[in-house]
C-alpha cells in the first residue's frame, strides 16, 4: 500500500514491490505472485479474515504487506509477512 503524496513517491514504491518480488522470486521454494494480483481482487487488506480469504483466492501460502513514507531526505518502509492460512504475522 502507498501513502505516497506524489506521482515521485508512487514511483519509487512500485519499483520497491516491485524489487522485492523479484529477490524473492530467486529462492525456488517459493511462488511468488505478482503485486499486481491484487488489481484483480476486491479485497482491501484491513482484517486478519482479509489476509485468509485473499491468501486462499490467489492460492498462496504467505502475503507480504507493508507502507512507505518519505519525508525530506529520509524514507520509512514498515513491512509485513503474514501466514494466509492463518493470518498470523511473522
Amino acid at each position: 500500500m502507498s501513502l505516497a503524496a506524489d506521482d515521485q513517491q508512487q514511483f519509487f514504491t512500485d519499483g520497491f514491490g516491485e524489487e522485492l518480488a523479484t529477490e524473492l522470486s530467486r529462492f525456488n521454494s517459493l511462488n511468488v505472485v505478482s503485486m499486481y494480483a491484487m488489481d484483480d481482487t476486491n479485497f482491501a487488506i484491513k482484517t486478519a479474515a482479509n489476509i485468509s480469504q485473499l491468501g486462499k483466492e490467489l492460492n498462496v501460502s504467505f502475503i507480504t504487506t507493508g507502507t512507505m513514507c518519505a519525508l525530506n531526505d529520509k524514507m520509512r518502509i514498515h513491512a509485513r509477512l503474514y501466514r494466509a492460512d492463518t493470518s498470523q504475522q511473522i
